[in-house]
């Protein structure tokens, strides 16, 4: 997997979390974070390594809301627009690893 879309605040939240989710299934993949102003927009070459994305609840409920879905129907290996097994079953797998971990918190 070459990158997936977190807000930062979920990685400033659960980043170390979602880092051993992430190995314990196999995957490292990069997060990658929306630029600051809400009106920029990420360069084609980082939309193009997005696989997958996670609509947090800061995204949702912020300025970047707009960006974050602009960004996501951009990046053409994402899984989350255009689902493709091959590469949602590593996500799966991080995301399920991820909701054990932070049952804990």
């Amino acid at each position: 997997m070459t990158g997936i879309l977190l807000s930062k605040g979920f990685v400033a939240s659960f980043g170390e979390g979602f880092a051993a989710a992430a190995r314990e299934a196999g995957l490292e993949p990069p997060p990658l974070n929306l630029p600051d102003d809400p009106k920029s927009r990420l360069a084609p070459a980082d939309c193009a390594r997005i696989e997958i994305a996670y609509l947090s609840r800061d995204w949702r409920f912020s300025d970047h809301y707009q960006t974050f879905g602009d960004t996501v129907r951009a990046a053409s290996r994402c899984a989350t627009c255009k689902p493709r097994r091959a590469v949602l079953r590593p996500c799966v797998r991080v995301f399920r690893a991820l909701s054990r971990s932070l049952t804990a918190y």
